[in-house]
């Protein structure tokens, strides 16, 4: 199992069709194309397995409002790996890298918002109780507690949950 760091839009072909591929099987049962959203992910990370792409993670890295006040957070979204090769450290070692992209750029929290929180908890996310204002698909402006919002500390700058402004759409 490796790990790529690939920016979305410097991808060679035959990695884009392989997640691409993933991502749409996973989110969108086979149809369509899985949509990053207006932005474009600041960097992708794949798990390849023998030239094989069996894991996909975005990462963006977005100015919000934390307690109205401006602070750049990282987003990780479209976290996904195959089905056959689940529970072998695969999304753990994307989203630890994801960490390390975000360290870099000197960001102290990482936040997601997970259907499945608990599988989250292993890699250091807990459960944001942030009251959050984000465009929905309609372009309306919405806010209310997401029961699948979750943040990382990546620092030891402690997370307060206040209110949180995404400044744009949920990823």
């Amino acid at each position: 199992m490796n790990l790529l760091r690939v920016k979305f839009e410097d991808s060679p072909s035959g990695l884009k069709e392989q997640f691409t591929a993933l991502t749409r099987d996973a989110f969108l049962d086979g149809q369509g194309q899985y949509e990053y959203g207006p932005e474009t992910p600041s960097l992708l990370i794949l798990c390849v397995e023998e030239q094989a792409v069996i894991g996909h993670l975005a990462t963006s890295v977005r100015e919000m409002l934390v307690a109205r006040r401006p602070m750049k957070l990282g987003l990780v979204s479209g976290a996904i790996v195959d089905e056959g090769y689940r529970r072998h450290g695969c999304a753990k070692a994307m989203i630890l890298e994801a960490h390390n992209f975000f360290g870099s750029q000197a960001i102290e929290f990482s936040i997601l918002f997970a259907i499945e929180p608990d599988i989250y908890q292993s890699s250091g996310y807990r459960e944001m109780r942030s009251k959050t204002r984000f465009r929905d698909t309609d372009g309306v402006s919405r806010e209310y507690i997401y029961r699948g919002g979750m943040v990382a500390e990546l620092t030891d700058q402690p997370w307060e949950d206040q209110y949180l402004d995404l400044c744009g759409p949920i990823v």
